[in-house]
């Protein structure tokens, strides 16, 4: 009723210009008629130059806004199809207008994981005349891989029909980055914690038994040397030792890792003879392995190998000792090496008590021991530290297990 009554003033307003303008004549009605008419028509005729003169400037302003704007604009058929675009999509994509212009915007997602995704955001909107937003990735011209929001709305006509989909993408892909660090933060504090919580067990554990041993051996030792019974002190003087040298080895795997993790141990390659080193490594290794175990060596191909000595006396030693202590008295562990050209490979086999098949993908973890270790000395660090060592000599490591029938490990080092 409003718009009614403002339409009818401004034409008997326009009706009393004309007739002012008209009436300074002296005519006949009928003329005096025609011309208040005519001069209707020329002053309706400037009112719509008027207007006509504020839409071009609205609408020119609109596209000035449009394209100077600073985040992607699109404007989409029904089927996803560009009708339009500011500066700052293609700007976004690194393609012109021309050659984005009736092209798919799904072409510009990528890959087809992200196409599929937006086919179900489109028709959803489509169906709801809702605005909707998902999180996707763009390909740019120059393969770069952008994370963008996309956020849709449908704009219809005057009669509420589909017109067209007003589509802005966003460039989010600092801010996915800062949230994909905040979560390596996240579970870096969680291992941390874990890492904690595994020490405080370990060391409660790995300390506790070989100190009250020591302690009771002394106790006892004290009793004898009061008695003057000096022979029996000895086997106790043997479970010290030993208990000295289980602490001395977990605390030179904690400086080891250390150092690994600190890079202060580098590989410094020599031609070494493989064959006597290992031979070396193999006396070593019976001086700590269980009573009654054996080490059955054979080479095979050169003996000449481009290596770290010192590694590879670390990597040979942790694998012996590994396999003895995992096996029972009496048990043969079998040790192969082999060279062939550039490449030099190392099969350790034992009899032991296996890997639970379920704690396989965790053995190389700090702190890591398996639920079937039991009582068996360790601190859950040398396959840790194995693989470290083999990371430095860029060679890698594999194993095949089996709970209760042993298990194989495999390194494989090149020059």
């Amino acid at each position: 009723m409003g718009n009614e009554s403002d339409s009818e003033y401004d034409l008997s307003k326009l009706r009393e210009r004309a007739e002012e303008k008209v009436k300074r004549k002296r005519i006949s009605d009928s003329e005096y008629e025609l011309d208040v008419h005519k001069e209707e028509l020329e002053m309706q005729a400037d009112e719509l130059r008027s207007t006509q003169k504020r839409l071009l400037t609205s609408l020119e302003e609109f596209k000035q806004l449009f394209n100077l704007a600073p985040v992607g604009y699109f404007v989409l058929d029904q089927n996803g199809n560009i009708l339009n675009l500011n500066k700052a999509a293609s700007g976004l994509i690194g393609l012109s207008h021309g050659e984005l212009k009736g092209k798919a915007f799904s072409l510009i997602l990528n890959g087809m994981s992200f196409q599929d995704d937006y086919y179900r955001y489109r028709n959803l909107m489509y169906e709801t005349s809702t605005s909707q937003s998902i999180e996707s990735e763009i390909i740019r011209k120059d393969g770069k891989v952008l994370s963008v929001l996309i956020e849709s709305l449908v704009v219809k006509d005057e009669k509420n029909k589909f017109r067209h989909f007003l589509t802005t993408v966003v460039d989010i892909s600092l801010q996915k980055e800062n949230e994909r660090q905040l979560e390596q933060a996240l579970a870096q504090e969680r291992e941390l914690n874990d890492l904690k919580s595994r020490f405080v067990s370990m060391a409660s554990h790995e300390f506790r038994t070989p100190l009250a041993t020591m302690l009771s051996s002394v106790g006892i030792m004290d009793i004898h040397l009061k008695n003057k019974n000096i022979d029996k002190c000895k086997p106790h003087l043997v479970r010290i030792a030993s208990s000295i040298s289980n602490l001395t080895g977990i605390l030179n795997d904690f400086l080891s890792l250390d150092k690994l993790e600190h890079g202060d141990i580098k590989a410094v390659k020599e031609l070494v003879d493989i064959n006597r080193s290992t031979n070396l490594v193999i006396k070593e290794a019976e001086l700590i392995i269980r009573n009654g175990q054996s080490i059955a060596y054979t080479h095979d191909g050169d003996y000449a190998f481009m290596t770290d000595p010192k590694i590879y006396h670390s990597i040979l030693l942790n694998l012996l000792s590994n396999a003895s202590k995992y096996s029972g008295e009496g048990a043969k562990i079998e040790l192969r090496v082999m060279i062939a050209g550039n490449r030099l490979t190392i099969e350790v086999k034992d009899s032991g008590i296996g890997i639970p098949a379920e704690e396989q993908d965790k053995i190389f973890s700090r702190l890591f021991r398996a639920k079937n270790a039991g009582n068996i000395e360790g601190a859950g660090l040398g396959l840790n530290i194995l693989k470290k060592h083999i990371e430095l000599l860029n060679g890698k490591i594999s194993f095949m297990s089996k709970e209760n029938a042993g298990s194989t490990f495999i390194v494989e080092l090149r020059n």
